[in-house]
């Protein structure tokens, strides 16, 4: 039978891990966010440069006449490149740092608690490679 020591211990980790997973799901839905942000903003500039094509709008740069389009579309392609890096080089590191920090806790944990092995079984599920 544990002692007291003992079972605060075990308290203290059970609530280290409980956080974790909270900060896991802040940050997965702070990804998510940032995603369905980006394809609204690039479904609305698709929209605004096909309407621009549509009306025959082009402008003029010292002596350089182009279509408004192609502008909008050079603007939109600059914000998705600033939504990928702020996804894959920000909030997808936290995610990772948290995830690993999680798993750190169920490898702990394991042995007095066996079900306890969420992030485990999120990260052995979660990966679908196309390329590597």
């Amino acid at each position: 039978m544990p002692d007291q020591k003992e079972r605060e211990d075990n308290q203290i980790v059970m609530e280290a891990w409980k956080k974790t997973i909270d900060v896991q799901q802040h940050f997965n839905e702070l990804e998510f966010r940032i995603r369905n942000f980006a394809v609204t903003v690039f479904v609305a500039i698709l929209g605004l440069a096909g309407v621009a094509v549509q009306n025959h709008v082009f402008v003029t740069i010292l002596t350089f006449r182009t279509s408004l389009a192609s502008w909008i579309l050079l603007v939109g392609l600059i914000g998705w490149f600033a939504f990928y890096f702020m996804d894959r080089l920000w909030s997808h590191r936290l995610l990772i740092g948290a995830v690993r920090h999680g798993e750190s806790i169920e490898n702990e944990m394991i042995k007095d608690h066996p079900s306890i092995a969420l992030t485990k079984a999120i990260s052995t599920a979660s990966p679908i490679k196309f390329f590597r």
